[in-house]
């Protein structure tokens, strides 16, 4: 299963990826993102690369995690 992370420290709560991809991500109180969805498996690899590019910080990443 591939889950996308934020990296808190990194981010810059700028709101690009809550903007562009609402169906995804909400802010939280403090303007940090927050996913919506469990997984990203759904979604082709193109989408996913531009999910990370459209942070300007950098602080989305890919997490691949096995299931038991």
């Amino acid at each position: 299963m591939k889950k996308l992370v934020v990296n808190l420290e990194t981010c810059g709560r700028t709101g690009m990826c809550t903007f562009r991809y609402h169906r995804l991500f909400e802010e939280d109180e403090g303007g940090f993102p927050v996913f919506k969805v469990e997984s990203v498996d759904d979604l082709s690899s193109e989408e996913i690369a531009e999910i990370l590019q459209c942070c300007p910080t950098g602080s989305i990443s890919v997490k691949d995690e096995k299931e038991a």
